[in-house]
């Protein structure tokens, strides 16, 4: 993305999931400083419970610390329980 944008682009869209404050911070001081490019971030918020679980249900579920898939329920089940929460 960054070397489009040095060399031909205008405008690129990094489609992610940055979650963490802290990870933003990581994709806009180096976009920012070694580029000097300008750098916003757009947020959607779903609160549809209906759709996150229909989100959730159409994936593949992989843990990369373990290096394996995720039983679907048992995520299913851990992401509800964190969604409720917030």
């Amino acid at each position: 993305m960054c070397n489009y944008l040095a060399d031909e682009g205008e405008v690129a869209i990094f489609d992610a999931t940055n979650t963490t404050r802290q990870r933003r911070q990581v994709i806009y001081d180096y976009c920012t400083q070694t580029f000097c490019f300008r750098v916003f971030f757009v947020e959607s918020i779903c609160d549809s419970l209906e759709i996150i679980d229909a989100n959730i249900r159409v994936c593949d579920f992989y843990d990369i610390r373990k290096k394996k898939k995720i039983d679907r329920k048992n995520f299913i089940f851990i992401q509800g329980s964190k969604i409720k929460k917030s």
